[in-house]
């Protein structure tokens, strides 16, 4: 029995290889990956399919070179077992302009990394929804050109819009190289206190200390109601942190709120608070 699932899974490689080599011409990595940020992006911060991603190395969120390396082995795999009719299916249905979300959303699920040049012409398109789909997808693939679009909106008038997928995709691929940006933006918001506590949160979020100062006055002011905000100053190290936070993990805390203070001492490496946290 195990030799014939040996017989079967060589041949299986065998037909994988033979289908590849007569797909033809091999996309232009290099070209389609050069608006990827730079390697300081988080590993393994942005949640997708795990083929081949056993390395850390081999993340595409890791460096260039990797996401080069990474999409082409995935185009192999796609081209492979379905064809090349799959991946030309999802680039000839983005071109027709017909239920654009949908076939956006299909793109991401197969990181079809040929489809980002269309993804981001769509970024223009006058729908909105297909506008914020579009720049949460090229953000999720890390490709510069999402992050300037809703960065451009949070600038813009109508930045009351955009703060989800700011909040969220954008802040969670923690892009450090917008560092100076946002810190203006936070100052030329700093009249606006919603908005600029949206803005300090994502800040918080790329380490920012500074923004340490706008937060810690709202946590100390409702703990409770800010377990969101707490969770945010996981990867800020400053003294003021980790004091509010080793005041907060105390008894009387609600349980939630001194849960939350452990997580963030927990990652500045505080031994007591990651056993309470193994313990909980």
């Amino acid at each position: 029995m195990m030799n014939k699932y040996i017989s079967f899974a060589g041949a299986l490689l065998l037909l994988i290889a033979l289908l590849w080599s007569s797909a033809g011409e091999e996309p232009d990595w290099a070209h389609l990956l050069e608006m990827r940020l730079p390697s300081q992006r988080q590993v393994g911060s942005v949640e997708s399919p795990s083929v081949l991603r056993y390395k850390p190395q081999r993340n595409p969120n890791y460096s260039k070179e990797a996401a080069e390396a990474y999409y082409e082995r995935r185009d192999s795999l796609i081209r492979g077992f379905y064809g090349s009719g799959q991946v030309n299916h999802v680039v000839k249905n983005l071109k027709s302009g017909q239920e654009l979300i949908q076939w956006i959303g299909v793109a991401q699920r197969q990181e079809t990394i040929l489809a980002i040049p269309l993804i981001a012409e769509l970024l223009n398109h006058q729908d909105q929804s297909v506008r914020r789909v579009a720049a949460k997808v090229l953000i999720w693939f890390g490709d510069r050109r999402g992050f300037d679009f809703v960065m451009s909106q949070m600038e813009g008038p109508n930045s009351t819009k955009w703060w989800s997928i700011f909040d969220k995709d954008f802040a969670s691929a923690k892009p450090t190289e917008y560092l100076p940006r946002l810190k203006a933006l936070f100052a030329s918001k700093s009249d606006n206190k919603v908005e600029a506590y949206v803005i300090a949160k994502v800040l918080a979020q790329m380490g920012d200390a500074e923004s340490a100062k706008y937060l810690i006055p709202l946590i100390e002011r409702e703990p409770e109601m800010s377990i969101d905000t707490i969770l945010k100053l996981v990867s800020v190290r400053e003294p003021t942190v980790t004091v509010l936070m080793q005041r907060l993990s105390k008894e009387g805390s609600p349980d939630k709120v001194k849960h939350a203070a452990d997580i963030v001492l927990g990652k500045q490496g505080d031994t007591a608070a990651q056993q309470r946290l193994i313990q909980a």
